[in-house]
């Protein structure tokens, strides 16, 4: 039987060792074994394990920028689109049959431009795609926030919201082959879970704020946020991807 053994350099530093094993327990990956070497300022940690690859996307700081960028884009996407119909009509007081249609109306249009995302994406970089769609999202999620007095407004500030949803999801997969050319099945296999599940974090999240403070305001408000949050993150990391995989902008360098 094989078995692989992956190697991790940590700081000698309080909880330092912790933290990799939460990560992975997190992810529900077993360990076969495990031992550590350390000297006064440093430790090199092997561990046994099958899948490797798995544990390797998990630990590495890029996986999880790139997972909570999609948690913006495509959980945003899921959880905004399963919001929108009480949103509708509890807040204009449409039937539910409209409230499903208007929904559909701007999730469609996510759907559509999420492959023209990733076609701009090819020819712009998409670090600059994404630039683009994380303030587009922010400026649009505050505006359909502060327009909860017209519907026509909210609808259409929605499907530009959709819209650079859309733009991001396919703008984040084309950065996830530049980045792991190797083992991007497993990456983006971990990405889209991850991504996935901050979906049901919303509806929670506009819940909470109508609860707390008589308004969907606060919500819409707190997800613009982390999408700038994950902007500047993002603008931070860059100027590393843009060293070592990736050609400026996050165009894929050529052969």
């Amino acid at each position: 039987m094989k078995i692989s053994q992956l190697s991790v350099f940590l700081e000698n530093r309080p909880h330092s060792l912790l933290e990799p094993l939460q990560a992975l327990a997190a992810a529900q990956i077993d360990l076969s074994g495990i031992a550590l070497a350390d000297s006064e300022q440093f430790g090199i940690l092997r561990l046994v394990l099958k899948d490797w690859e798995f544990a390797k996307s998990v630990l590495e700081k890029d996986g999880w920028v790139f997972s909570l960028i999609y948690v913006v884009t495509f959980g945003g996407f899921i959880g905004i689109t399963t919001f929108l119909p009480t949103y509708y009509y509890d807040q204009f007081g449409v039937s539910k049959v409209q409230a499903g249609q208007l929904t559909m109306l701007a999730a469609l249009m996510g759907a559509v431009v999420r492959v023209f995302g990733g076609w701009i994406s090819d020819h712009w970089g998409g670090i600059n795609t994404l630039t683009v769609v994380l303030v587009v999202v922010a400026a649009a999620l505050v505006g359909v926030g502060l327009s909860a007095h017209s519907l026509v407004l909210t609808t259409l500030l929605l499907i530009v919201c959709f819209a650079a949803l859309g733009a991001g999801n396919g703008a984040l997969f084309q950065l996830v082959p530049l980045r792991w050319p190797t083992s991007t099945a497993v990456a983006g296999s971990m990405i889209g879970e991850i991504g996935a599940l901050g979906g049901g974090l919303v509806p929670m999240l506009m819940g909470q704020s109508k609860q707390r403070t008589d308004s969907f305001l606060t919500g819409f408000v707190v997800l613009a946020v982390f999408s700038l949050l994950m902007l500047g993150v993002m603008r931070t990391l860059q100027v590393r991807w843009t060293r070592t995989w990736a050609e400026k902008g996050g165009r894929a360098r050529s052969a």
